[in-house]
């Protein structure tokens, strides 16, 4: 998730005719566009500006649309079996598998669950159902 709406600001004088160059795959000839990115990343927005007598000046300026990550852990969990709530996991936005690590550890740190995948906890340790407690 990312915020990539942009409003432009034209501060090019004595031109009457305006190109924006988004970088992006996308452009306009508006005075002052707005534009949303469709992903994150570093844009170089790029105004030409024309006057009447055919000069033109170009105006830049770097964007940078950085990604917005948001996640949300549950304080519980209950796996028994009836299809509510029967595995622990989070939910959340621009989290990937890149780098990815999901561990669960009893109340005294032993490690009781891992992994690199997006793969939630079914309540098992070592194939034994777990007590309810902190994890």
């Amino acid at each position: 998730m990312y915020h990539g709406d942009v409003l432009t600001e034209n501060l090019s004088t004595e031109s009457d005719s305006y190109y924006w160059d988004f970088n992006d795959g996308y452009s306009s000839q508006e005075f002052e566009p707005s534009h949303n990115f469709s992903d994150t990343g570093h844009f170089e927005v790029v105004l030409t500006g024309t006057g009447t007598n055919g000069c033109s000046r170009d105006y830049s300026q770097l964007v940078v649309i950085k990604p917005m990550i948001s996640i949300y852990v549950p304080n519980s969990f209950s796996p028994n079996g009836d299809g509510i709530n029967d595995l622990f996991f989070f939910k959340g936005f621009g989290i990937t598998e890149t780098n990815f690590k999901f561990s669960i550890f009893n109340r005294w740190g032993e490690l009781i669950y891992q992994t690199n995948r997006f793969e939630p906890w079914n309540g098992l340790d070592r194939g034994k159902k777990c007590e309810m407690g902190n994890y």
